[in-house]
């Protein structure tokens, strides 16, 4: 009986081993993978940072431009305003917009094409900000803080 026990102790402890072996062996191929993931989202995010580097500098610009438009009311300021806008429109902006930050910028053409006033600059201007923000947070695959994507301005 006591040889037989021992047999039983041996073969529990093999099993056992074999277990800890098993277990380790795929808690670190899931690390190794789950590692290789994230590698990976950040090399591609390396690989597009000069685009994406553009992209910011093109939508911080626009934006400021855009700001002078909506809060200006110097002449002059307002020309030279008006006159980057049109550069960005038809420049460089053109090559780095995602497809939501384009319809932004095209509504806000038309409205200055058919109204240099464009009373709706306001409510134009946010949503092409709004747009901005969800391209840089689904190209940079970050988060922004600050002012939630659906604020619009209310005009009276």
């Amino acid at each position: 009986m006591e040889e037989s026990r021992a047999r039983t102790i041996d073969a529990l402890c093999k099993i056992a081993t074999a277990l800890a072996l098993v277990i380790g062996g795929g808690l670190t191929a899931f690390s190794y993978i789950t590692n290789r993931e994230a590698q990976t989202r950040s090399a591609a995010i390396e690989a597009k940072q000069p685009f994406l580097q553009r992209q910011l500098g093109a939508y911080v610009d626009v934006s400021s431009t855009l700001a002078i438009l909506v809060a200006s009311k110097d002449p002059s300021e307002l020309a030279k305003a008006k006159e980057h806008f049109w550069n960005l429109y038809w420049g460089q902006l053109r090559v780095v917009e995602e497809p939501g930050v384009g319809e932004s910028m095209d509504r806000i053409a038309k409205c200055l094409d058919q109204n240099p006033q464009c009373p709706a600059i306001e409510n134009l201007v946010t949503d092409l900000t709004n747009e901005c923000r969800h391209s840089l947070e689904t190209n940079w695959e970050i988060g922004l803080a600050g002012v939630p994507a659906n604020v619009t301005v209310k005009i009276s």
